[in-house]
């Protein structure tokens, strides 16, 4: 196809692009802080995790009361001391992971809203970019039917013209005859 008949579009330029870069920064910011609230909530919930799993063996290794064993008051009050110190931990350590589960689910909805926000943006890139390409093929085809069409009016001409040279060859050939010499169609000799 010749460069001339070549539809020349514009290249597609989504009117909202800067928008929908921002929204997708945006999602990104808040798919890595939800990252990091998810993993401070899995970190406190491991710390928390280690301490009761601590707390269990400590208790589990109390001294049990039989004949073989010594009384030792202050032994048996630093363990309990130390047991309510680590009941004390634990109940802290709970309410820090509780309150990063809590962030991390606000991060998460944060997130999904950021996700939903830059969706609604990219659908009207995508119906935008639709209606580009229709738009373009419409163009396309006004193109190639307008190419045809002079195409068909040229070759009109041009078979016109060709009947009307030999029709007039025609009409001049006798005339042509006679100033050659050559018998008109009559019989007679010209001239």
């Amino acid at each position: 196809m010749c460069k001339r008949n070549r539809v020349l579009m514009k290249r597609f330029n989504f009117r909202l692009e800067t928008l929908l870069r921002h929204r997708k920064t945006l999602e990104e910011l808040r798919e890595q802080e939800f990252a990091v609230a998810q993993g401070r909530h899995e970190k406190a919930q491991l710390q928390l995790d280690a301490l009761e799993t601590h707390y269990q063996q400590t208790v589990a290794e109390r001294p049990v009361a039989g004949r073989d064993t010594r009384f030792d008051a202050p032994a048996i009050q630093s363990r309990e001391k130390y047991i309510e110190a680590l009941q004390d931990r634990i109940a802290a350590q709970g309410e820090r992971v509780e309150i990063a589960r809590l962030i991390a689910e606000e991060m998460r909805v944060a997130m999904v809203a950021a996700k939903q926000a830059r969706e609604a943006v990219s659908q009207l890139r995508d119906k935008d970019f639709l209606d580009y390409q229709a738009e373009a093929q419409r163009k396309a085809q006004e193109s190639m039917d307008e190419i045809a069409s002079v195409r068909f009016v040229r070759q009109q001409i041009a078979d016109t013209l060709q009947r009307t040279e030999t029709a007039d060859r025609q009409r001049h050939k006798p005339d042509a005859d006679a100033a050659a010499g050559a018998p008109a169609p009559d019989g007679r000799k010209a001239g």
